[in-house]
């Protein structure tokens, strides 16, 4: 049984962080190269959801925009 069923963790915590801009200032932020910041970085928590859950998801929506890492910043 996973971990998180059997009450062995008390406590989850959440933490924003943010990187240096320069990082998006390069390639990474251009879909014709990287598919963009949701691949970028949010995969990456649905891995860690999954890892903690042990499971899959049967299908998966996203939808959101890019406020913070735009041209103009």
């Amino acid at each position: 049984m996973p971990v998180l069923y059997r009450g062995h963790v008390s406590q989850t915590t959440w933490h924003w962080l943010h990187i240096a801009i320069s990082y998006f200032r390069r390639w990474h932020s251009q879909k014709k190269y990287s598919g963009g910041l949701m691949v970028h970085k949010a995969t990456h928590h649905f891995d860690l959801i999954n890892w903690w859950l042990s499971a899959v998801p049967v299908s998966v929506f996203a939808n959101g925009k890019r406020e913070f890492y735009t041209p103009e910043t």
